[in-house]
């Protein structure tokens, strides 16, 4: 059934033409010297404290969050830390629902 599956997917391939037209250095999944002596782009700076007043986009953000998403993030962490102790209690006994 998965014979020659990956010949398969080259052979129909509907991207061949757009890989051939574009630049071996564009592609990051390339195994030519080319694309290892290109120059390294700029990474952007990671870490540190920003506490410029420039908005969402003005430094580097914690995992790549805004801070609405991490706020979220933390009160789904805290509404699952919480059932989970209330959850802990009742099965240990400590607590009696009724």
């Amino acid at each position: 059934m998965f014979d020659n599956l990956r010949q398969q997917s080259q052979q129909q391939s509907p991207f061949v033409a757009e890989e051939t037209a574009a630049p071996a250095e564009s592609s990051p999944f390339t195994d030519d010297a080319s694309a290892e002596t290109a120059a390294p782009s700029a990474a952007p700076k990671r870490g540190g404290l920003n506490l410029s007043m420039g908005g969402l986009n003005s430094g580097p953000r914690l995992m790549g969050l805004t801070p609405i998403q991490l706020f979220i993030l933390s009160v789904m962490l805290f509404l699952n830390v919480s059932v989970l102790g209330c959850f802990a209690l009742v099965a240990f006994e400590k607590i009696a629902l009724f």
